[in-house]
């Protein structure tokens, strides 16, 4: 926060901080320092005070089309067309000048539901509640440390219902992000998906997707991996049916198979060295020059 005595001012700073404040000023401006009060820029004073006082810490709560600033027992309410506008009080010396409405009261740290309801600080879209409130606003007394406030009971439960997710700062029930169908800890770490006819998805480490990633294959709609220890690289259907090997091994058969070390003295004995699997007879764009090796035709053959 950047208020008296600072020649600096920051529009949208937040006044939590009880050690900013001035206590040669505090008197004459009225201000208050807590988590419902915000920076703006004004010189309202009981009496004038020095010109680098140029900014002060007021309560405020943000309307639908205006701004209304508690000064002592006074308040100025600001327009959401009156940006820049000097507010006066015949009480005191100086003005409050309105903040921009769009900027001051939608900006993304106060973007949550209600501006938390003065109750906490907006992070990411999320309301982290101050001591003493809980709900995805910050409207809900506080639930106990071992229960979240759900709003579909409107009550403090011990597990939080399907679709929703426990957050430890709100102390609430908060929803899981399609696709997620559960999460845990944050919206988007899923535990299982939401998945259709016409839209398939598939769980793995925490995420949906409409396709399973490399070294892994689909069973049911989650993603398991391969077992490299057999040499897998990718599969399908099972673990252990590989539809290509790691480095060193080679495919039994084309299409699918086991990984082995070499081909000869398989039913498969010649190395398509291109697709690096074992085949009964060469493609027909490859030649075998040298015994048991498959090679792409060039001059020469």
């Amino acid at each position: 926060m950047m208020a008296d005595s600072c020649g600096l001012y920051g529009p949208y700073f937040n006044c939590v901080d009880p050690t900013s404040v001035d206590t040669g000023y505090q008197s004459y401006t009225s201000e208050v320092f807590g988590t419902n009060s915000f920076c703006v820029a004004s010189t309202l004073g009981s009496v004038t005070l020095p010109s680098n006082l140029q900014s002060r810490c007021y309560p405020y709560v943000c309307g639908t089309s205006n701004i209304i600033f508690t000064i002592g027992s006074y308040t100025i309410t600001c327009l959401s067309s009156e940006g820049g506008v000097q507010k006066t009080l015949s009480a005191q010396a100086g003005y409050l000048t309105c903040p921009v409405f769009a900027d001051f009261c939608t900006l993304s740290r106060k973007t949550c539901t209600g501006w938390c309801n003065q109750n906490g600080f907006c992070m990411n879209g999320v309301c982290n509640c101050n001591s003493g409130y809980s709900g995805a606003d910050c409207s809900q007394t506080s639930c106990n440390s071992s229960s979240y406030y759900s709003s579909s009971s409107s009550s403090c439960v011990l597990n939080c219902p399907s679709g929703t997710y426990q957050n430890i700062y709100s102390r609430s029930c908060l929803a899981c992000q399609s696709p997620c169908l559960q999460c845990i800890t944050l919206p988007t770490n899923c535990l299982n998906c939401i998945s259709s006819v016409n839209n398939i998805q598939y769980y793995y480490n925490g995420s949906c997707s409409s396709t399973c990633p490399s070294g892994t294959y689909a069973s049911g709609y989650v993603c398991l991996a391969c077992n490299s220890a057999v040499g897998c690289a990718t599969c399908v259907s099972s673990p252990v049916i590989c539809t290509s090997c790691l480095g060193g091994l080679y495919l039994s058969q084309p299409g699918n198979g086991s990984c082995i070390a070499t081909c000869v003295g398989t039913a498969n004995f010649l190395l398509d060295t291109v697709h690096l699997v074992c085949v009964s007879s060469c493609p027909s764009n490859m030649v075998a020059p040298v015994s048991g090796t498959c090679m792409l035709c060039s001059t020469g053959y």
